[in-house]
């Protein structure tokens, strides 16, 4: 394990989190994943926390996974432009696989890694996507916002 997931790995232990599991990723940066779900609305939205040797960790997000398709991307892709105008600690992107996905990046060293900061993020993100979930299935399947 990675001294960041061991830094996660305690803050989770510390606060009685009990909604992660974990696998090792098994490459050249010691990669860790954190798995959980986020629930918005009454969906379950899958929830990584990347932690490895580099100098990232990613708190990922998939609000909705395989819609995004040639009628709809356009549409999509300029909601979530407007959207990341807006936002300064995370971003969306599509993914290749037509997945809107939600990232935040955090920029620390092995030693400087805050996991409390890293659960304070997945906090606003879940905020931010309790606030937004319905506009965002609005714009995939087309309805008025």
């Amino acid at each position: 394990m990675n001294k960041k997931a061991e830094k996660f790995e305690a803050m989770l232990k510390t606060e009685g989190i009990t909604a992660f599991t974990m696998r090792e990723m098994g490459d050249d940066f010691h990669g860790s994943v954190y798995h959980s779900n986020l629930q918005i609305k009454g969906q379950q939205l899958p929830l990584m926390v990347i932690l490895d040797d580099s100098i990232y960790a990613i708190l990922r997000v998939f609000v909705a996974v395989k819609v995004v398709t040639a009628e709809n991307k356009d549409n999509i892709a300029a909601y979530l432009n407007e959207c990341n105008k807006k936002f300064k600690v995370f971003k969306y992107y599509i993914s290749d696989d037509g997945d809107i996905v939600l990232d935040s990046c955090l920029v620390a060293s092995d030693d400087a890694f805050d996991a409390d900061m890293a659960r304070t993020i997945i906090d606003v993100m879940l905020q931010h996507l309790e606030a937004t979930y319905t506009d965002t299935m609005q714009c995939i399947w087309g309805s008025p916002a």
